[in-house]
C-alpha cells in the first residue's frame, strides 16, 4: 500500500468543495462512534493551514499515537466519504446502472418500463452533454422499438427524428473522438525529452482540422472543450501565442456562460485556459487581472496552480526591471517553493531557479548567479530544456567576467553535449563561434564582431520559424549585444513569449 504523507493527505483536504466537506463531517459524525477522532482534529488543522510545515504537524501531534496510521485513515475515510456522494450526483454512475435496468426491464418483456426508463436517462445524459452515451441511448430506443412489434406505436415522423438524431449524437461523437486521439498523440510526443518531433507532429494536426469557427449554438459542451484544449496546445507547440490567447479566451468565455455546478465540472479546463492567457497575454498589463482573479479564485487552486502563479508573477516582475520587487518576491515565495517541492516534481521547478539566476545576473551577483545554475543543473530530475538556457546564460557569464580559460573549456564540452544530442541549430553555432573569436581577440576589438553577430542574427531571425526565436524568451540576446557594443542598459531581460519579440 503507497503510505499517505502529510502532503498527500494535505492536498485531497484542499481539493474539497464546502458541500463535499460538510458531507465528510456528516458521514463521520454517522460512522464513527467516537466523535473526538483523532483523524477528525487532523482533518480540521489541514483544512485551515495554506501550505504544510512537517516538523510544526508533528509537533502540534506528537501526543498522537501512530500518526501515519491516522493519516491513512483519515485519507480512505475521505475517499469513501466522496465516493458515498458521488453515488447520487455521479452522472456516469446513474447512466451506466440505467443501461443494465434497461437491458433487465427488457429481458422480462416489460418494454414499456424500459422505454420510461429510457426517456428519463436520455434526457439526463442530453442535459449534461454526455457524448458517449447518447448513441449508446438512442441505440437502446430503436432497440426497443424493434422488439415492440416493429415500430408499431411510432409515427413515421417520430422515426426519422429519431434517426436525424442518433446520427446526430455519432457525429458529435467522432468529432470528440478526433479531438481527444489527437490530443492524446501530441502529449505523448510533448513527453520525448528535447523533442524536436513535437513541431512537425502539432504542425501536421493542425493541417488535418477544419478551419476553426465560433462555435454555434447547440454545439456540444464537451466537444467544445476539447476542440479549443486542442488548438490551444498546438498553437502553443507551434509558438503562435494569439492564437494561444484568442483559444484560451474563447474557452473561459464559453464555459464561463454555463451554470456553476458546469463549470465545477470543467474546472481543470476552465483554470489551463486562464494559465495559458497568463502565459501568453500581449502584454503584462492584461496578465494582472487574470493573476487576481487566480488568486482570488473560489475553486480549488492545485498546487501546480499555485507554482504557475507563483512563476507568473515572478515574471511580471523581472521582464518590466522592477528587480528590487523581484528580489523581495523572491524572498517570501521561497519557503513556498520548499513546501510545493514535497508534492510537485522537482522537474517542475527549473523554470523557478532560471529566473533566480536571471535576477542574480541583472543584478551584476555573477558568482551567486553561477552557484544556483550550478545548483539545479547537477539536478538530473529538471527538464532539459531549462538545463540547456541556463547553460547558454552561463556562457554569457562567462564572458563578461572575462573568464576565457574557463569559457574555452565550457564551450568545448557544450559544443560536443549538443552535437551527441543533434541539437545544434544556427544559434548556437554562431554563438560559439563568436566567442572562439572573442577569446582569440584582443578585447578592444571585439565591438566589431559583436556588431556583426547582432546584424547576423537579426537578419536570421527575421525568416526564422517561431519555435526557433525561443532563446530569446529565455535571455534577450539582443539587447544583450547592444549592451556589449554600446553599454545601453536592458529593457527587457527576456520576451515573455514570442509574440513580444521585437528587434
Amino acid at each position: 500500500m503507497q503510505r499517505i504523507t502529510v502532503f498527500k493527505l494535505h492536498e485531497l483536504i484542499k481539493s474539497l468543495k464546502k458541500g463535499e466537506k460538510r458531507s465528510f463531517k456528516l458521514f463521520t459524525k454517522k460512522y464513527s462512534k467516537n466523535k473526538e477522532a483523532f483523524y477528525i482534529q487532523v482533518f480540521d488543522y489541514l483544512d485551515k493551514v495554506e501550505l504544510v510545515d512537517r516538523e510544526k504537524f508533528k509537533k502540534k501531534f506528537q501526543a498522537v499515537k501512530g500518526l501515519s496510521g491516522i493519516q491513512q485513515h483519515l485519507y480512505n475515510q475521505i475517499l469513501k466519504s466522496l465516493k458515498l456522494q458521488k453515488t447520487q450526483n455521479n452522472i456516469d454512475s446513474i447512466l451506466i446502472e440505467g443501461l443494465g435496468d434497461i437491458g433487465v426491464l427488457r429481458e422480462k418483456g416489460l418494454i414499456h418500463a424500459a422505454k420510461e426508463k429510457l426517456e428519463d436517462l436520455l434526457n439526463l445524459a442530453q442535459l449534461h452533454d454526455q457524448v458517449f452515451y447518447v448513441p449508446i441511448l438512442y441505440h437502446w430506443w430503436f432497440s426497443l422499438e424493434t422488439s415492440k412489434f416493429h415500430y408499431r406505436d411510432v409515427k413515421l415522423s417520430t422515426l426519422e427524428e429519431n434517426i436525424k438524431k442518433f446520427r446526430a449524437s455519432v457525429t458529435t461523437l467522432d468529432k470528440y473522438q478526433i479531438y481527444q486521439t489527437n490530443t492524446g498523440r501530441m502529449m505523448f510526443h510533448l513527453m520525448e525529452q528535447n523533442s524536436r518531433q513535437a513541431w512537425d507532429v502539432a504542425n501536421n494536426i493542425d493541417k488535418t482540422l477544419p478551419t476553426y469557427a465560433m462555435t454555434a449554438e447547440g454545439t456540444s459542451l464537451s466537444v467544445i472543450v476539447v476542440e479549443l484544449q486542442l488548438r490551444r496546445l498546438l498553437m502553443a507547440v507551434l509558438r503562435q501565442p494569439q492564437r494561444v490567447y484568442q483559444y484560451a479566451r474563447q474557452l473561459t468565455s464559453v464555459l464561463k456562460q454555463y451554470p456553476e455546478a458546469v463549470l465545477e465540472t470543467y474546472q481543470p479546463y476552465y483554470h489551463a485556459a486562464l494559465m495559458s492567457q497568463m502565459t501568453y497575454a500581449p502584454t503584462v498589463e492584461a496578465v494582472i487581472p487574470i493573476l487576481e482573479e487566480m488568486k482570488n479564485s473560489s475553486m480549488c487552486v492545485t498546487n501546480n496552480l499555485s507554482l504557475v502563479i507563483i512563476l507568473t508573477e515572478m515574471d511580471v516582475y523581472l521582464t518590466t526591471g522592477q528587480l528590487e520587487a523581484s528580489y523581495q518576491y523572491m524572498v517570501e515565495q521561497t519557503p513556498v517553493i520548499e513546501t510545493l517541492k514535497k508534492t510537485i516534481p522537482v522537474s517542475n521547478f527549473g523554470i523557478w531557479y532560471y529566473k533566480i539566476a536571471i535576477y542574480y545576473y541583472a543584478t551584476q551577483n555573477y558568482a551567486v548567479a553561477l552557484k544556483t545554475i550550478d545548483e539545479y543543473l547537477d539536478n538530473k530530475n529538471i527538464d532539459q530544456i531549462i538545463k540547456y538556457f541556463a547553460l547558454l546564460l552561463k556562457i554569457i557569464i562567462y564572458y563578461e567576467e572575462e573568464e576565457y580559460i574557463l569559457l574555452a573549456s565550457f564551450l568545448n564540452n557544450f559544443r560536443r553535449h549538443l552535437r551527441k544530442n543533434e541539437n545544434l541549430l544556427f544559434f548556437e553555432k554562431t554563438l560559439i563561434s563568436l566567442m572562439v573569436k572573442l577569446i582569440k581577440t584582443p578585447k578592444i576589438e571585439h565591438k566589431p564582431l559583436l556588431i556583426n553577430f547582432k546584424k547576423e542574427l537579426i537578419e536570421y531571425l527575421k525568416k526564422a520559424a517561431n519555435h526557433e526565436k525561443e532563446m530569446l524568451t529565455y535571455f534577450n540576446y539582443i539587447e544583450w549585444l547592444d549592451n556589449q557594443i554600446s553599454q545601453t542598459p536592458f529593457r527587457q531581460l527576456y520576451f515573455r513569449h514570442v509574440g513580444n519579440i521585437s528587434f
